[in-house]
């Protein structure tokens, strides 16, 4: 009676081992750029103004202060919030009628108040309580770990030609109460200035626009995107390579990882920022996913194929885990 030839699969304890220290290796990868501040936001740019001690030069004081979001939608740009902005400035100079022009860079005044009046020495504040729904470009290269620099543009045509714009830190602040789901405001920043502008043939034309940006440094503090991505991928190549541990060629596993692997495509689309014309982080984690999978099934044939001793089939396993990784921590800097 012929004896029947041993098939050589991979130990089980050596799946697991494999899975695990691949698993925790991502989450050293990844934890650094999560827990930094890690951003390709562009911010705006603009020509400070020069200090000038000319008493007739118009000079307008601004302030904001944000309450609550009611939208706070970093994956598609679009914000609204209610709070308050005031202008401080000389009436001699600076009529109300011109202050009251000011507008928001790419965004809309929902809701404006009558401005609330009263006298500081010889200049006069004016307070609008305001509702602001704008839009920012932002960049999202670094999804899922992308935190991003929130500028909000306050611009007026109608401001006298000379006028200068001053603020400070002091003049930009939140609300107590206000809360951001899964994001944390690190910091805040401002630029003030104007920008310069030449058109038209022979660069004949020349325009300067004051403009005053209050920028919100963002902080992602929600990790379920992150930990959703990396945990499901990770997943997928684990059934990639259970075939190596299993005597019988195991067709249901390996259409059941290439499934998997192109079904999270459509998962990822889903979570991911839209209409992003660029590769982010998540795509090359995907690509890297996808070639590890194609990997791990090939390989599971080959040694099917030609029953390659356990050792081999360990290196495969191993090597594709390491590839992963390693192709996941070069991702970092691909961007």
């Amino acid at each position: 009676m012929a004896q029947s030839k041993k098939i050589h699969t991979v130990r089980a304890s050596i799946q697991i081992i494999a899975f695990v220290v691949a698993t925790l290796a991502l989450g050293i990868i990844f934890y650094k750029p999560f827990m930094s501040f890690y951003s390709f936001d562009t911010l705006p740019k603009v020509i400070p103004f020069a200090e000038t001690s000319k008493p007739d030069v118009p000079v307008v004081h601004v302030g904001l202060l944000i309450n609550t979001f009611s939208e706070f939608k970093i994956e598609s740009g679009e914000f609204e919030f209610a709070g308050s902005i005031w202008f401080q400035y000389d009436p001699k100079k600076v009529p109300l009628e011109k202050i009251k022009k000011f507008h928001f860079l790419h965004g809309e005044i929902k809701s404006i108040s009558e401005p609330d009046l009263r006298t500081a020495g010889d200049e006069e504040v004016a307070q609008f309580e305001i509702v602001i729904s704008f839009k920012d470009d932002l960049n999202y290269a670094a999804f899922p770990v992308d935190d991003h620099y929130v500028s909000i543009g306050v611009f007026n045509y109608a401001l006298p030609d000379g006028t200068i714009i001053r603020s400070g830190f002091e003049d930009f602040d939140l609300g107590a109460s206000l809360n951001i789901s899964g994001w944390h405001i690190a910091d805040r920043q401002l630029r003030i200035g104007y920008v310069d502008r030449v058109f038209g043939k022979k660069d004949l034309h020349r325009t300067e626009e004051i403009r005053a940006f209050f920028i919100l440094k963002c902080k992602r503090t929600d990790p379920v995107a992150l930990i959703t991505i990396l945990l499901s991928l990770m997943i997928v190549l684990l059934v990639a390579m259970i075939p190596f541990s299993i005597e019988e060629y195991s067709g249901d596993l390996i259409s059941g990882a290439i499934g998997g692997i192109v079904a999270f495509r459509f998962v990822l689309a889903a979570m991911a920022p839209a209409s992003v014309g660029y590769f982010m982080i998540s795509d090359y984690l995907f690509i890297f996913a996808l070639i590890a999978v194609m990997v791990a099934v090939l390989g599971c044939i080959m040694a099917r194929q030609f029953n390659w001793r356990s050792s081999y089939q360990s290196l495969i396993v191993i090597g594709t885990y390491s590839f992963f990784v390693l192709a996941s921590w070069l991702s970092l800097y691909l961007i």
